[in-house]
């Protein structure tokens, strides 16, 4: 199993905890994984804003990364998770994409391995109250 499949794994085991999770992907139908299956996708990045998420998480394979960073609806999509407070749960593939979208490190941004944190902090409404 390659390192974002299996970081794809921790958050089908977030899902077994309890967070409703949702695949989004840049075109309709899901994605091609590395072993040549695809991964069924319940929304089109172009088309499904963060805003309807809680949380974000970003698992690329660094092919993939590379691959998204020349897609605006994908830079728009991080962007505005970012903008919204969103928690985000990164692999090494989604870190590259957000550098490429000048997103710096936060409080909100943590590694994908660490799914104790992510689900903590996807249940604190980070931008509650807050005005921007």
């Amino acid at each position: 199993m390659k390192k974002h499949e299996a970081n794809l794994f921790q958050i089908y085991i977030a899902a077994k905890a309890g967070a409703n999770v949702k695949i989004v992907v840049p075109k309709v139908g899901g994605t091609k994984l590395a072993d040549g299956s695809m991964l069924v996708a319940n929304g089109q990045l172009a088309a499904t804003p963060s805003v309807l998420f809680d949380a974000v998480a970003i698992i690329l394979s660094d092919e993939g990364a590379k691959a998204l960073s020349m897609d605006g609806a994908t830079i728009g999509f991080v962007q505005d998770a970012f903008g919204r407070l969103k928690a985000m749960a990164l692999d090494k593939g989604g870190q590259a994409l957000l550098k490429i979208a000048n997103i710096g490190q936060d409080a909100g941004i943590m590694d994908s391995n660490d799914k104790d944190a992510f689900i903590a902090a996807a249940k604190t409404p980070m931008g509650s109250g807050q005005v921007c």
